[in-house]
């Protein structure tokens, strides 16, 4: 059965998140499966990373706050967003948000950003 992992503060764009690891709902024992990375802000939200770091995540500054406000918005909706780095994780990170539409692989959501301004 999957063990919890101690949850971690760390600052990340300027923000203080809390820091877990979920594994993804098809997988109860994710010792040998997918693990999530998962933030959590209480004025922003929550989002999940699967297999990205978040130095990884390309945002500009001028970006941070439309990149706040996307994940507020889909936070208070119960459909928060999940990043991947390779097509192949697309499907079992669907399952994870509830087959909703923030399902995003890195580059794309970089573009979202940057067409939401």
């Amino acid at each position: 059965m999957f063990q919890n992992y101690e949850q971690e503060k760390m600052v990340l764009w300027g923000k203080e998140w809390v820091h877990s690891i979920e594994p993804l709902p098809n997988d109860p024992d994710a010792t040998t499966g997918c693990l999530l990375d998962v933030f959590f802000n209480s004025e922003v939200g929550k989002f999940a990373l699967l297999y990205i770091r978040p130095e990884e995540i390309n945002i500009n500054f001028e970006y941070y706050d439309i990149f706040f406000e996307e994940i507020h918005k889909k936070w208070i909706n119960n459909v928060p967003y999940i990043l991947f780095n390779d097509i192949k994780y697309k499907d079992i990170c669907i399952i994870w948000n509830n087959s909703s539409n923030t399902v995003y692989e890195k580059i794309d959501f970089e573009n979202l950003l940057k067409n939401i301004r």
